[in-house]
């Protein structure tokens, strides 16, 4: 995982590295072959890494579980941060090869197909309301957070979502 420039301490990056580490260990045992996405790939297809079936690679994004705010004590067990598009301005869901998005909770992984949560996305989120700085969610109700939009206030081109984690444990094609 690249260290973003608004991730000074490497926080983030920290994180994602140990969620995918576990995600690969998982792979291992099972004997499922994969290879490491690149830089690049990481970062203009959200791609952590491919796992290859045959003559195919299938992308996976490995979605740590994360806390909400940033000084929280613990991990957000009600939502799940989506994002629609990173602080690049590039959308999650648009690259044919990425097959999944693996969220993580404790230490499984909830495989969903990017076409699926792409299509609930578009279904239940309406994409042209105006997007809220992220830090305004601590005044909200909690209820209030669910397919509303927001962007951190360093990254205007952010884009997010929070999703019930019920909807995406539904959507699931695999745990692992």
């Amino acid at each position: 995982m690249y260290q973003h420039k608004n991730d000074p301490k490497g926080l983030a990056a920290t994180q994602g590295d140990v969620s995918e580490a576990l995600f690969a260990t998982k792979l291992n045992m099972k004997q499922v072959p994969y290879r490491l996405a690149t830089l690049r790939e990481d970062k203009y297809k959200h791609n952590d890494l491919y796992v290859i079936n045959g003559d195919k690679e299938i992308g996976i994004d490995i979605k740590s579980h994360k806390k909400r705010y940033r000084y929280d004590y613990k991990r957000d067990c009600t939502y799940v941060s989506c994002e629609i598009s990173n602080n690049y301005g590039y959308s999650w869901c648009m690259d044919p090869k990425s097959g999944y998005i693996a969220f993580q909770y404790a230490t499984d992984f909830y495989l969903v197909l990017r076409k699926d949560l792409q299509n609930y996305i578009n279904d239940n989120v309406d994409l042209k309301q105006v997007k809220i700085e992220n830090k305004q969610r601590k005044n909200m109700d909690e209820s209030a957070l669910e397919h509303k939009l927001f962007y951190r206030y360093s990254q205007p081109n952010e884009c997010i979502t929070y999703i019930k984690w019920g909807i995406i444990k539904q959507l699931a094609k695999r745990v692992i």
